[in-house]
């Protein structure tokens, strides 16, 4: 389920998004606001994984201002609802990039929401697959 909200990013986008070097067509919006992102379909570690993002490269949480945190964690309960509902999800594993000391595949906060159910995967092993993530990666989804 795609769900553009009016004035959205996603609404008016006519070219596709950056996310660090790589572009992300617009079809991988799941939903977006006035300063965040949710993207689907970007090398998913499990069925429904989704990646909230600012509209604007940020890379640490501490230099976002407070209206674009709440707009970001506006957006990823939003996401969450929008997975619950389409995936049956009974919980979420949310893992939040933040800065350069952790790795992340670019150089922006990166929020992975992550749908679960009970006794889909270890939580060790989410947290490695979320660990080695990045949007231009091999299929992440372990067989």
């Amino acid at each position: 389920t795609i769900r553009k909200a009016p004035g959205s990013m996603a609404a008016i986008l006519r070219e596709p998004l950056k996310l660090g070097s790589w572009e992300v067509d617009a079809t991988k919006v799941l939903v977006s606001s006035k300063h965040s992102v949710v993207f689907r379909d970007l090398k998913p570690v499990v069925e429904g994984h989704v990646v909230a993002t600012t509209s604007k490269a940020v890379n640490r949480l501490a230099d976002l201002s407070a209206e674009q945190l709440k707009d970001l964690f506006s957006l990823v309960r939003e996401a969450q609802a929008i997975q619950k509902k389409a995936l049956g999800a009974e919980a979420f594993n949310l893992n939040i990039k933040d800065g350069p000391a952790v790795n992340p595949p670019v150089d922006q906060v990166l929020v992975s929401i992550v749908p679960r159910k009970k006794g889909d995967l270890e939580a060790d092993v989410v947290f490695q697959l979320i660990h080695k993530w990045s949007p231009a990666g091999e299929d992440n989804i372990p067989d």
